[in-house]
């Protein structure tokens, strides 16, 4: 198993008492312990330090792997911006542009559509 710890949160993170899907209302809330298996086999865990890539076999194949650290990348700094006490989030993802694909992907783990306004523990996002 490989367990890479991709972003270690210094302020408190807006992860959600459990872990739950709307899809009509296109909305997600991610707890602490969540896991999220990707296409690759990969796992991401969430945890209070940030999101974990573990499984799957880094050296078989490089672009599955790659891919994985890069969406659970993504998907803590999405949380991290979503536990700031004064987000900076004007309502859209602009300023995740540099993650705008990975957090996509992610979040179609869960049905959610980024296309159009989606949200993320309490904080709504306008689509990609």
């Amino acid at each position: 198993m490989i367990v890479i710890r991709q972003k270690a949160w210094t302020v408190p993170v807006g992860l959600a008492v459990r872990t739950s899907v709307n899809i009509a209302g296109n909305a997600v809330n991610l707890a602490q312990g969540t896991k999220i298996i990707i296409q690759s086999g990969y796992l991401l865990t969430i945890t209070e330090k940030g999101v974990e890539v573990s499984d799957g076999d880094e050296w078989l194949n490089q672009g599955d792997y790659q891919e994985a650290k890069e969406m659970a990348a993504a998907l803590s700094i999405l949380l991290w911006g979503s536990g700031e006490e004064e987000t900076a989030a004007d309502g859209s993802l602009s300023e995740y542009a540099d993650w705008a694909e990975s957090i996509t992907k992610v979040l179609m783990c869960f049905g959610i559509d980024t296309a159009k306004e989606f949200t993320v523990n309490g904080i709504k996002y306008t689509g990609v």
